[in-house]
């Protein structure tokens, strides 16, 4: 295989560079992202693209992923091709949302990914992401689904192209095997680094890695990585024709109210009656990759009963209520209205009857992105730290009364007045995470900040506060 055709076939194949001429590149400093920018690099005057490389710096491994760091802005800069570097604190993300390392890391990274492909696209131009995912990749995570019990839709495995937040993925490398980038490499002489966490066996895909995989070759099939590759391009296509079905489906069984008529559920098919309570699940709040197969089987008894009422609890204190002939989804009333937690400066605070967790670090440079939606998670902002002085912050619950004095406006606004403007529901305004000091409101998450909290002068000190979901966790 030659890598420059066949990434470029892959991503005409994904309407490269006719809907997106802008690619931001995600660059380890390992073989397979240097080899993806590379190859993307020497394409980029015949395909008319502009090229942006990213690399976030976990806060982990100390002065190995300082090198890594040097490393990718080095090339970029050998490239001449702009360059950002974000640096998070994977270990206190990890901590914070109680997940492994591994998987806080998995975050962030396309945390800070989307937020440099917002910023970027705010100045006119689609922007799509590209990422080094590799043959060795997918069959990796093929076996780890498959170990979890993953329907088909799961051992599909990752996709070569998928939308998050409005902004299209693309791994044009899905069908290279790691061996062929490193040859490639190797010819042009061109080095990479080496993570020395990827031999650690204590994360799960690493174990899968060296131990499992040439296990499996040993004992079964020398080829047992490429039937698992072939094995997920069969199960995506399935995938995506099951899809179709529940979605005329759904259309059928739904109501113009947004009920699920049970009689008409009934009589599809149960595996297309799984995938029209997720669609219908999903298209009422519920988020697609945190429901379970237990959830969705118990929606599907409680529409198989003969008759009467019930109800099935989700997450996040979501619950399907059926009555009579129909199950409607129930969003949580406002919960906690009155909570309220002072902020650990610097540090993270959880805030568990809301599901929200809050990073608070010294800044190094001024946040100049300002939200699109109110009240949408996650959002930053850079607060002046002289402002604030000895007084502590509060992240709290809207309450009525409550005014904000935006930047760069006159005079002072009602948040009602906000919430009404922004189409905010009224019941959703009480879980809202509000910032505040004392009796001053500081920031609303995906809006203004308050007037007189920004940072002025060089060498000012600053004050990040980021506000997410503690649940927020991106998949592959």
């Amino acid at each position: 295989m030659t890598l420059i055709p066949h990434t470029r076939q892959a991503l005409q194949a994904r309407s490269v560079p006719a809907q997106a001429k802008r690619l931001l590149v995600a660059v380890s400093g390992g073989a397979d992202s240097v080899a993806l920018l590379v190859v993307l690099r020497q394409l980029a005057p015949r395909l008319k693209l502009q090229l942006k490389v990213v690399h976030v710096h976990h806060g982990l491994r100390a002065a190995e992923a300082d090198a890594d760091a040097r490393f990718v802005r080095a090339l970029a800069r050998r490239l001449k091709l702009p360059c950002v570097v974000k640096r998070v604190c994977v270990g206190d993300v990890a901590r914070a949302r109680g997940i492994s390392v591994e998987m806080a890391a998995r975050a962030v990274r396309y945390d800070v990914l989307v937020d440099v492909a917002r910023r970027w696209g705010a100045r006119g131009g689609a922007v799509a992401i590209v990422t080094a995912h590799t043959a060795d990749d997918q069959a990796e995570t093929v076996m780890l689904r498959l170990a979890r019990g993953a329907g088909p839709r799961g051992l599909a495995g990752i996709p070569p192209v998928r939308v998050t937040h409005g902004i299209r993925i693309l791994r044009p490398l899905l069908g290279v095997w790691r061996r062929e980038i490193a040859a490639y490499l190797h010819e042009r002489r061109q080095p990479w680094r080496e993570d020395g966490s990827n031999t650690d066996r204590a994360m799960l895909r690493n174990r899968v890695r060296h131990d499992v995989l040439p296990a499996l070759a040993a004992a079964l099939n020398p080829r047992v990585a490429e039937a698992l590759v072939r094995t997920a391009e069969l199960l995506r296509e399935d995938d995506a024709c099951m899809e179709d079905l529940a979605r005329t489906a759904l259309a059928e069984v739904a109501s113009a109210d947004g009920a699920l008529d049970v009689a008409r559920l009934r009589d599809r098919h149960r595996a297309v009656r799984r995938r029209v309570i997720r669609l219908w699940l999903a298209e009422n709040g519920s988020d697609p990759e945190h429901l379970t197969f237990a959830q969705v089987d118990a929606v599907d008894a409680l529409a198989g009963q003969s008759r009467g009422a019930g109800a099935v609890s989700l997450d996040g204190g979501e619950r399907v209520v059926r009555r009579g002939g129909a199950l409607r989804a129930a969003r949580p009333a406002a919960r906690a209205k009155d909570f309220a937690a002072f902020l650990e400066l610097p540090g993270v605070t959880q805030i568990p009857e809301v599901g929200i967790v809050v990073c608070a670090r010294q800044g190094t440079r001024i946040l100049r992105k300002r939200g699109q939606v109110v009240g949408a998670l996650p959002a930053s902002v850079s607060l002046s730290w002289r402002k604030l002085g000895r007084r502590r912050l509060v992240l709290r619950a809207w309450r009525a009364g409550d005014r904000l004095s935006p930047l760069g406006m006159d005079g002072s606004q009602k948040l009602q007045d906000i919430f009404v403007n922004a189409k905010v529901p009224a019941e959703a305004r009480h879980a809202i995470p509000i910032l505040v000091c004392g009796r001053d409101v500081v920031w609303i998450p995906g809006h203004r900040l308050a007037r007189g909290w920004e940072v002025c002068g060089p060498g000012a000190r600053i004050l990040e506060i980021t506000v997410a979901r503690a649940d927020a966790v991106p998949t592959v």
